[in-house]
C-alpha cells in the first residue's frame, strides 16, 4: 500500500506541505537532516492551534549544513501526509530559516521513494 505525495519544486530545493490538526505547515524536504525541525517563526504561528507536549529537552543535531540545537516537543495531534497519519511525533523547535522534514519522519514508513524529475515522494505504509 502506497501513496504519492507531490513536492513543491523550488528549482534547487523541494518543499512539502503536511497538516497538523488540519493546519498546513510547509517543510523543506531535507534528506540531510537527522531530525525534523520547525522554524521558530512557523512554530509561533501554529502552536496555539495544535496539541503538543513540551519535553523540556534541548537536543543538538547534525546535518549536511552543520550543527543545530532546538527544544523538543511531541506533536500530540496527528500529522497528515497524503492518506497517512503519523501520531506522537517529536520535532525540534530550531532557529532555522525553514522547517526541515528530516530522515526521522521518513523512517516512520516501510519505504520512501523520491522522484526528483516528477517532484514527488511515494511513501509505503
Amino acid at each position: 500500500i502506497s501513496d504519492t505525495i507531490s513536492l513543491i519544486n523550488r528549482k534547487t530545493k523541494y518543499d512539502i506541505i503536511l497538516k497538523i490538526n488540519n493546519v498546513p505547515v510547509t517543510w523543506r524536504f531535507d534528506t540531510g537532516a537527522e531530525t525534523t525541525s520547525i522554524s521558530i517563526d512557523q512554530w509561533e504561528k501554529i502552536k496555539s492551534k495544535i496539541n503538543y507536549e513540551d519535553l523540556n529537552i534541548i537536543r543538538k543535531t547534525e546535518g549536511v549544513g552543520g550543527f543545530s540545537s532546538g527544544r523538543l516537543v511531541k506533536i500530540k495531534d496527528e500529522i497528515l501526509i497524503g492518506d497517512y497519519l503519523v501520531k506522537n511525533f517529536i520535532i525540534s523547535i530550531a532557529n532555522n530559516k525553514h522547517s526541515l522534514l528530516g530522515i526521522d519522519f521518513l523512517k516512520k514508513f516501510s519505504n520512501v521513494e523520491w522522484n526528483m524529475k516528477e517532484a514527488s515522494l511515494i511513501i509505503y505504509r
